[in-house]
């Protein structure tokens, strides 16, 4: 073996087999680790892992540490018995990190999430995927993206794959932006084939609240809740008479549908925002108490004798027939339901995150008490008085069995049992175009209802202002596109210590020559684009797998401490595939399937259908982690004997005996 000979007299080899290249490796490695940990404490861990320890250095470091370990172990080849310690310790070491090659190349790590009563088999992983659907060819493509926290553009993305098999290119990469939509008038083409949407901004405003600017899309947005008025816009194409937007059917086997299957049930969004918090005041506006929401959500808050609990969150607050519904537009008009128990009698209450102002009733005036809903992306908002003729909503609770998510205010209890509504209603098509005016615009008429009895209409155009027959408030149009696309931008934004990470965006574009314009898809988007005759439904967002077996979900149960609601434990009863004897998981008792672990990490439940969340693991790595840790130890335990003094006496007993 000359080549071995030889590559043990290399200086290079020599030097990697060396403390001089163990030591500063480890020291280095120690330091990264500590300033890991600073980063996770100040933004979270995902941020700590892209930037240290899932990033390409840190790996090179890690490589270079194993190749450290087994160039010392191979240099003093042929072994001595005084070198059996060393050796064994340093292959324990060898196939540790082989084990962890094998977990973050070959394993998976995600969560699955299985309504009650039904069966999933999609996890949803970290990683990030563009996947590219085919209507034609009936296929969906995924194409894996490392996410940055810096921006990308053309070849830093690379993505070559996808553009020799779409036509597609990814042109551009920013790690945290803020959704943005404007709109623009529509081509003649567009408003002939009746693609074109009537948009509106406005103001409503009064010296009590302050000002409240608000827009209005026919198809995307027809309705806004503002506090206890609901505005609406209705379009007269002057073909078919307004009703409501009728959501798009999607076809079994469309493109979007295809997506669909992959995505759905991935991941689902929390019905309670990170971050928010309850404030309760007394009568005067004091802050009497701050909790954030997750806490008040699993345990009522006291004070002066009056038990405050969670009851429900709204995302869209509308009064739909006399009833404070959720519209369900992520941050249209978030609200808050509460609960009073004081003395027997139970209130309930309405807080505006948008407006403080606002009380749905008098529950809180009369027991001195009063409830803000505040969202971090909102901040503090001003508070002003209630405007005088606000319709009250009748605060008694549902009797015992009719409590159900439609709840709320009730034409009953509203004042002459009525409520505000106003209609904005606006010439669109080619009826917008005939009765255009250069300088006046186009004309809007304002109808102003209470309940179904309407007080008054008038014509107005954009800038104009108008006095509402109620509440001394004023409205004004501050534009109007009869017929409009909408044009999706987005907005960088900054990353907020110890928040959660905010969305990233990507620009897909068609090759050059085929197409001018691209999308942009945020996290979670499905958009359409055309590539030459191509036509192609894109998705972005957390990547999924497809577990060999579904999980059906018969039952989740959940106990918690005496007097509270705080979890005691909780657990789940399923089925593999639907058949054979059900299975328990819980919090501390995994489900082994298949090569696969189910842990129960979390669940919900009050809001929506019943949920269990499952933590899926499959780590092919283990065993042979499990086998280098007790090499390990084994040469560690040997390394310490054959150190010992016992050992050097007896060595030493020994060749004298043999003499």
């Amino acid at each position: 073996m000359k080549w071995f000979t030889r590559l043990k007299n290399n200086r290079f080899f020599q030097f990697i087999a060396s403390v001089k290249m163990a030591v500063p490796l480890m020291v280095a490695l120690a330091l990264i680790v500590a300033v890991g940990t600073v980063i996770e404490s100040r933004y979270n861990a995902q941020v700590a892992g892209l930037l240290v320890y899932r990033s390409g250095w840190f790996e090179w470091l890690l490589i270079l540490l194993g190749v450290n370990v087994l160039a010392s172990a191979l240099i003093r080849f042929p072994y001595q018995q005084k070198h059996l310690g060393f050796v064994i310790t340093h292959l324990g070491l060898v196939v540790l990190l082989i084990g962890a090659v094998m977990t973050s190349e070959l394993g998976l790590d995600g969560s699955l999430r299985v309504v009650e009563g039904q069966q999933n088999h999609i996890v949803a992983v970290s990683e990030m995927s563009l996947k590219v659907a085919d209507a034609q060819k009936g296929t969906v493509k995924s194409y894996l993206f490392k996410r940055s926290l810096e921006p990308l553009n053309g070849k830093q993305l690379g993505f070559d794959k996808l553009r020799k098999e779409t036509g597609l290119v990814l042109d551009r990469f920013l790690p945290f932006v803020a959704r943005e939509q404007s709109f623009a008038s529509a081509p003649p083409e567009a408003v002939l084939t009746g693609a074109a949407d009537a948009v509106i901004e406005f103001t409503l405003g009064s010296s009590t609240f302050g000002n409240a600017r608000e827009w209005l899309h026919s198809k995307e947005r027809p309705e806004a809740q503002i506090g206890p008025t609901l505005l609406k816009v209705v379009v007269d194409t002057g073909k078919t008479k307004p009703g409501k937007p009728v959501r798009k059917k999607i076809p079994m086997h469309s493109a979007e549908s295809l997506i669909d299957q992959i995505t759905t049930s991935a991941a689902a969004p929390a019905a309670v925002r990170e971050g928010a918090e309850v404030v309760i005041r007394d009568a005067q506006g004091a802050e009497l108490k701050r909790v954030a929401l997750t806490s008040f959500r699993k345990k009522p808050v006291t004070i002066n004798q009056v038990k405050i609990s969670f009851s429900k969150v709204f995302e869209q607050a509308l009064v739909v027939e006399g009833k404070l519904v959720d519209k369900g537009e992520r941050g249209a008009n978030p609200a808050l339901e509460v609960k009073f128990e004081k003395g027997g009698k139970v209130t309930r209450e309405f807080a505006f995150a948008k407006y403080p102002g606002f009380s749905m009733n008098q529950a809180g005036s009369a027991i001195g008490l009063r409830v803000d809903y505040v969202l971090p992306e909102l901040g503090e908002v001003a508070t002003a008085a209630m405007p005088q003729g606000h319709p009250a909503v009748g605060a008694a609770a549902p009797e015992p069995g009719h409590e159900g998510h439609d709840h709320g205010p009730t034409s009953q209890n509203a004042p002459n049992g009525e409520s505000g509504r106003i209609e904005f209603h606006v010439l669109a098509g080619q009826n917008a175009h005939d009765d255009h005016d250069e300088k006046a615009g186009t004309p809007v008429r304002l109808e102003f209802y209470k309940g179904d009895k309407l007080l008054s209409k008038k014509n107005v155009r954009v800038g104009e202002s108008t006095e509402t027959p109620w509440m001394g408030m004023t409205l004004v149009v501050d534009s109007l596109i009869p017929n409009a696309v909408a044009v999706d931008q987005v907005r960088p934004v900054d990353m907020i210590p110890r928040g959660s990470l905010p969305d990233s965006a990507i620009y897909v574009r068609a090759e050059a020559g085929q197409a001018k314009e691209g999308v942009w898809l945020v996290e979670g988007d499905y958009k359409t684009l055309r590539s030459g005759d191509q036509s192609y439904e894109l998705y972005y967002g957390v990547d999924s797998v497809e577990l060999p077996f579904h999980i059906f979900l018969q039952k989740f149960e959940k106990v918690d401490y005496p007097g509270t609601e705080t979890p005691m434990s909780f657990q789940s009863t399923v089925q593999v595939n639907g058949e054979g004897n059900p299975i328990l998981i819980k919090m501390n008792e995994p489900l082994k399937v298949a090569g696969y672990t189910l842990y129960q990490s979390s669940y919900e439940i009050g809001n929506g259908p019943t949920a269990s969340i499952f933590s899926v693991n499959k780590d092919p790595g283990r065993s042979v982690k499990y086998l280098g840790s007790l090499i390990l130890c084994l040469g560690i335990v040997l390394f310490s004997i054959m150190k010992s003094e016992w050992f050097r006496n007896r060595q030493k007993t020994a060749k004298e005996g043999a003499r």
